[in-house]
């Protein structure tokens, strides 16, 4: 028995080759007539998509109209939550684009409707050496500058305002100082007039003239030379520099002091012309790329926002990092705690929740991939049969394991795959085949510890290079096969996989090493 099984897996193995060949002939037959047409793919950026595939385009239009409701009052604040890769930067730009298309309405401009000023600020610049707050604003105040006729000017005359005690004891030390320089000064001229002889009285005029000059010079003129520096540095670059340094109470004030900065720097912005129809639009982004301390730190510095009208705050953060920072800060262990914490915590600072759902219809977004890819006229970097099937095997993933940074990323190196797998083959010898490549690439993708399963129990048979993954998984214990199909748990994919070849896998393997891990 034991010899004609050894004669039946050798005849399988014939009839294997056999066909093997036989399919790889025809596959480069194929393969040598489009070669020609071959044109290498340009890989996709990874900005913001300009397109709404997703159907969010009108959640941001009815965000924005909420964002511009002069009935509404201010301040409230407005979270944004998703998973990495979900599309919370794209849902930004959307609400962003509606807001300054409201803003160059000039219907709404001649009807005295709301006009925003639109901060945005990128949380994964923030460097932890100084407090994030004052990176929000050193932010606010660039823009400030950007956005403002003379806003040094503006600001100065509203901070005066609002310090009317102080400047008017400042100006009478001005004039005090002026008095005494020019009684000092008047009375040596004197003297030198009088009796310019009498050595003790030109003692007395020159001493009285010396000190009227070091008056003169330490009260007015280098102030004046001061004032004329400091008006040459930009506001933001003096507030960023005072707020940088360890004793900031000491140079710019207590959190009451530093709300009430926030405050005239809204005043001078909004209120300049006398105009209430304004609002500023805080827009944070990369919150989650931040660090624990950083993300703990972020929502304890918008207490000081919060009491300062006028001012909208949004941040998009993955809820699940954030739930991670807080249990590490607060020290919460139970998972059950934690929630409930987080829902409590959330409600101090959040009027408006929105949560991008992860379950939408990826095909029209792999469509809108791969027509723009480089598609040079009668060139192409995947032809209409590869395009099928990777749309065609994403499919049949489960949608929880996609997000669109994920797909657009398996687009990415399905193109430098692609060209990787060009070269191979003009080295002749075996061809791949990239269909099948696709379809084991995408499985390894998603599936990498039961694709390492596999490999050990395809170990076993490495001499019989041509058994078809249906062969070799009929050929597997019952317990290891059922723990491998539980784990993937995706008939579908497994079914498509029955044709591959063992010696195609090796190869296969030997391009997706260069990117491994990549997805």
């Amino acid at each position: 028995m034991s010899e004609l099984e050894n004669k039946i897996e050798g005849i399988k193995t014939k009839i294997g080759e056999i066909y093997y060949e036989k399919e790889k002939g025809l596959y480069k037959q194929e393969y040598d007539e489009k070669i020609g047409n071959y044109s290498r793919g340009s890989v996709i950026s990874d900005l913001a998509n300009t397109e709404d595939k997703f159907d969010r385009r009108e959640r941001a239009r009815t965000l924005a109209q909420v964002i511009l409701d002069k009935e509404i009052q201010t301040p409230f604040n407005i979270g944004i939550f998703a998973h990495w890769g979900v599309g919370k930067t794209t849902f930004l730009s959307y609400l962003q684009e509606e807001i300054e298309c409201f803003n160059k309405n000039e219907n709404n401009k001649r009807n005295g409707e709301l006009i925003t000023y639109i901060v945005n600020y990128d949380a994964s610049e923030y460097e932890e050496k100084d407090k994030i707050w004052a990176s929000i604003l050193r932010t606010m105040f660039l823009q400030y500058e950007k956005t403002t006729w003379f806003p040094k000017f503006f600001y100065t005359v509203k901070k005066i305002l609002s310090n009317r005690k102080k400047f008017t004891t400042f100006i009478l030390s001005y004039i005090l100082s002026l008095l005494i320089v020019s009684g000092l000064s008047a009375y040596s001229l004197y003297m030198f007039w009088n009796d310019w002889n009498k050595q003790l009285k030109i003692i007395t005029g020159s001493g009285a003239t010396i000190i009227a000059i070091i008056i003169l010079i330490t009260k007015l003129l280098i102030p004046s030379i001061k004032g004329l520096l400091q008006s040459a540095i930009p506001l933001s670059d003096k507030i960023v520099n005072n707020i940088s340094l360890p004793d900031y109470v000491n140079k710019l004030g207590a959190r009451e002091n530093i709300k009430k900065d926030l405050s005239i720097l809204v005043d001078a912005w909004l209120h300049r012309w006398g105009n209430d129809n304004k609002r500023i639009v805080l827009i944070i982004d990369e919150l989650d790329r931040c660090s624990v301390k950083g993300i703990t730190e972020f929502f304890q510095s918008m207490q000081l926002f919060l009491k300062v009208h006028e001012i909208v705050i949004i941040f998009a953060i993955d809820q699940g990092y954030l739930k991670k920072a807080l249990s590490n800060s607060f020290g919460l262990t139970d998972e059950k705690e934690i929630n409930i914490f987080l829902m409590e915590y959330l409600e101090k600072y959040i009027n408006v929740s929105i949560y991008l759902n992860q379950q939408v219809n990826y095909l029209t977004y792999i469509d809108y991939l791969l027509n723009n890819i480089n598609n040079n006229g009668n060139n192409f970097a995947l032809s209409d049969g590869e395009k099928q099937s990777i749309k065609s095997i994403i499919g049949t993933v489960p949608i929880n394991f996609l997000t669109p940074r994920k797909v657009k990323k398996l687009i990415n190196v399905l193109i430098i795959s692609k060209e990787t797998c060009v070269l191979f083959n003009k080295k002749g010898g075996d061809i791949i085949d990239f269909r099948g490549y696709i379809l084991w690439f995408i499985f390894t993708c998603f599936y990498a510890e039961e694709v390492k399963q596999m490999h050990n129990y395809f170990e076993a048979y490495k001499y019989n290079k041509y058994y078809k993954v249906r062969d070799l998984l009929y050929k597997m214990p019952k317990k290891s096969k059922e723990e491998l199909l539980i784990k993937v748990n995706n008939q579908q994919i497994l079914e498509l996989m029955d044709e591959i070849v063992l010696k195609d896998i090796y190869n296969y393997d030997s391009v997706i090493s260069d990117f491994a891990q990549i997805i």
